[in-house]
């Protein structure tokens, strides 16, 4: 049998991360320029399961047999069995991934959606995508506790989404293009412990973060109809208003607003953090003429420096 490779692409929350666990809308993208590929294959001279990584030149290897209950290969391995009744064979699968992990790009849930993707093709299976999202989402509440289950979704679907927790998902008609500009702080934050840190803040003073998560919701519901627009300088504004918003959550942290501070000082329209916070990337909005030099001025502090854009031409 051949081997067989699968991928998928990460992500940046464009408005809403913190306040969507909590009832508020939030806005995703899937990011093209980066992604996790798998690649499985039969494991012919050992009945053992074997994983292989590649981060950085140097290669990983784990048995499957031996792996923790919350590790994430296991996790999305054990999920895909559970839901669709079946058991795998054994295989050798290599992952090579260009997504930071801890950053707020979505990798967990890259990962969780490329092997449920290869893995049914190994078998023969075909899946919808509503299926695969959902398997994912419970790999994701392995690693997160208590995901929105916004990551999976964009990932899954590969298309901008408005998304509200418990209901359908609305994907978005971007009809303008807008460039984006992501760059890292170098600052790495379990997601789970930062939702955690917002949990935990917000039972000591319920009615002031209630007020937070509403002004973010409120933001959230402008910049949709502004991408749906094509109004970026717009989208740019309500960015940085978010930013502030997670400012008060006490998700940023001084690197993430120095980033921030240098992209609309470089021409941005807006920025903000992405993801989880207290470390990772910020995103910023800008036109096709500034998107380079943006990136120039934010890779002079920045160890990362990706472009990319959404939306049609």
């Amino acid at each position: 049998m051949p081997a067989i490779s699968s991928s998928a692409k990460g992500k940046t929350i464009l408005f809403g991360e913190h306040a969507v666990v909590y009832g508020s809308p939030a806005i995703a993208v899937p990011i093209h320029s980066i992604q996790v590929k798998v690649i499985i294959q039969p494991s012919i001279d050992s009945p053992e399961s074997i994983i292989w990584t590649k981060e950085n030149n140097c290669k990983k290897s784990f048995k499957v047999n031996e792996l923790a209950d919350d590790n994430l290969f296991w996790g999305t391995i054990r999920e895909f069995q559970n839901a669709l009744n079946c058991s795998l064979p054994p295989f050798i699968l290599t992952i090579a991934s260009e997504i930071p992990i801890a950053a707020g790009l979505g990798s967990s849930a890259s990962l969780s959606v490329a092997m449920i993707r290869v893995f049914a093709e190994f078998l023969g299976m075909k899946l919808s995508t509503d299926i695969i999202n959902q398997i994912a989402y419970r790999s994701e509440v392995i690693q997160h506790g208590t995901p929105s289950g916004i990551d999976n979704s964009v990932i899954a679907y590969e298309i901008p989404i408005y998304f509200e927790k418990g209901k359908k998902l609305e994907f978005l008609q971007i009809k303008k293009k807008s460039h984006l500009v992501l760059a890292d702080s170098g600052e790495r934050a379990l997601t789970k412990d930062v939702v955690q840190f917002v949990q935990e803040s917000m039972q000591k003073n319920p009615t002031r973060y209630q007020k937070i998560f509403s002004q973010i919701g409120s933001i959230v519901r402008s910049a949709k109809n502004a991408l749906e627009k094509g109004e970026s300088e717009l989208v740019g504004s309500l960015m940085t208003e978010n930013h502030q918003q997670l400012q008060m959550l006490g998700v940023s942290s001084v690197q993430l607003d120095l980033l921030v501070n240098r992209a609309t000082q470089s021409g941005a329209y807006g920025a903000k953090l992405c993801g989880g916070g207290q470390g990772g990337f910020i995103v910023a909005v800008c036109n096709l003429e500034n998107q380079a030099a943006i990136a120039e001025k934010l890779q002079e502090i920045s160890p990362h420096v990706i472009k990319t854009s959404i939306g049609e031409d």
